[in-house]
């Protein structure tokens, strides 16, 4: 429950997030008991190609905006 007395389930919000992330969320938590606001953390599933030092999501997942602002 937020500090403004709306009660949100955190489950289906980490569960849409990884869906729309196109494999790219490995895990996803949402926090905010008593706060303002809702804080999602997310680590992500990476690569790493050796020869360039770069980190890659895997199967490259097409870029999207994945945040919509609430109207």
């Amino acid at each position: 429950m937020t500090s403004g007395g709306k009660n949100v389930a955190p489950v289906p919000l980490e569960d849409a997030l990884r869906s729309e992330a196109g494999g790219a969320v490995a895990n996803a938590m949402v926090v905010g008991e008593g706060k303002k606001f809702l804080t999602c953390l997310v680590t992500l599933k990476t690569e790493v190609d050796s020869g360039k030092l770069e980190l890659l999501l895997p199967n490259d997942p097409p870029k999207k905006n994945i945040i919509r602002k609430e109207k």
